[in-house]
């Protein structure tokens, strides 16, 4: 089994850490108590619903339709799931401010995934 490019694999990284950068700078500007290390957790882990998504995404390639509503479903449940885990009860009204550039993000890493 080849190992990834290293190029790519950094990029993802770097991605990865800014994304994670930027929602914590917003999780604090909107009075969240949230540590960097936390976001960073958090937007790793809630990659889980996109790597799920990813090897059912493979099977439909032939019928476009399907597989795009189904990395629809999986970056919505990615960046709710993020957004459900670093909305505390201070940013549960703030919510969708947070929500939005998360999932900017995972529309990137999807889009990085599926090369559209």
């Amino acid at each position: 089994m080849p190992c990834p490019h290293p190029k790519v694999v950094s990029w993802v990284i770097t991605i990865w850490i800014f994304g994670s950068a930027l929602t914590f700078v917003l999780a604090r500007v909107l009075g969240g108590e949230v540590t960097y290390s936390q976001t960073l957790g958090v937007v790793g882990y809630s990659l889980l619903p996109l790597v799920v998504v990813a090897p059912i995404v493979s099977v439909f390639h032939s019928m476009v339709w399907i597989g795009f509503l189904i990395k629809c479903v999986g970056v919505i449940w990615a960046a709710y799931s993020a957004g459900s885990l670093l909305a505390q009860e201070e940013l549960r009204h703030k919510k969708p401010l947070l929500l939005y550039p998360v999932f900017l993000l995972y529309v990137y890493f999807m889009s990085l995934y599926s090369g559209a």
